[in-house]
């Protein structure tokens, strides 16, 4: 029954529209459910563990059906990435420039999100740490995602020296890199502990004792 009703949503789908919406619309939309069924599966699974086919099962495809969307399991687990980074890395751009204060808000926004979105941050805290593994597909993508993010950090930071706002003897790049650390660390205590652990409050706490020991 799965089959044939696939078959007939890919027949739709390739039969002339003289109304509605265009193709590719529902092509979007479609790889936005393949992600978010993946985010379930491989936070569950992890991506080694993880069968390409139990996304398609997840999402109610055949296999065959949704390699016309991802022909590799790694072209989705890329997807997954950037998706993510692409919506903080455009909230922390916003933020670019408007010293320590604006920092502390895109900072404080980063976590406050991600408290929403549990599957997510576990999903993405399981891939970094089989990224470690030598020759994991998301290896390179996980390094260069550290050295941007503490770049973006350290640049802001010195931007809030340029003002006068932190004292001018801190090194930017040592601390972004304690910063992005400490993020990291509270993530994964909030996924082990998430009735115990209010992670919004938490990293409220940090900022605090952090502000109190580099702010001029």
């Amino acid at each position: 029954m799965v089959q044939q009703a696939e078959r007939a949503a890919e027949a739709r789908e390739d039969a002339p529209r003289r109304r509605g919406r265009p193709r590719s619309h529902l092509s979007d939309e479609k790889r936005r459910q393949i992600v978010a069924a993946a985010i379930e599966v491989f936070g569950e699974q992890g991506y080694n563990g993880a069968a390409f086919a139990a996304v398609a099962e997840r999402v109610g495809m055949t296999l065959p059906g949704m390699l016309h969307y991802f022909r590799r399991k790694t072209d989705l687990l890329l997807a997954i990435l950037e998706e993510r980074d692409e919506e903080h890395f455009a909230m922390a751009e916003a933020g670019a420039g408007g010293g320590w204060t604006r920092q502390r808000e895109v900072l404080r926004g980063i976590v406050a999100r991600n408290a929403r979105r549990p599957a997510v941050v576990r999903l993405f805290t399981v891939l970094s740490a089989e990224a470690l593994c030598e020759g994991h597909p998301a290896g390179p993508w996980f390094r260069a995602r550290s050295e941007r993010v503490a770049g973006a950090v350290a640049a802001a930071l010195r931007d809030s020296q340029a003002r006068g706002e932190l004292r001018d003897d801190l090194d930017p790049v040592a601390l972004a890199v304690e910063i992005c650390a400490a993020l990291e660390g509270l993530h994964v205590w909030w996924l082990r502990r998430p009735d115990q652990l209010d992670l919004v409050a938490q990293f409220d706490l940090y900022l605090e004792r952090l502000e109190r020991a580099v702010l001029a």
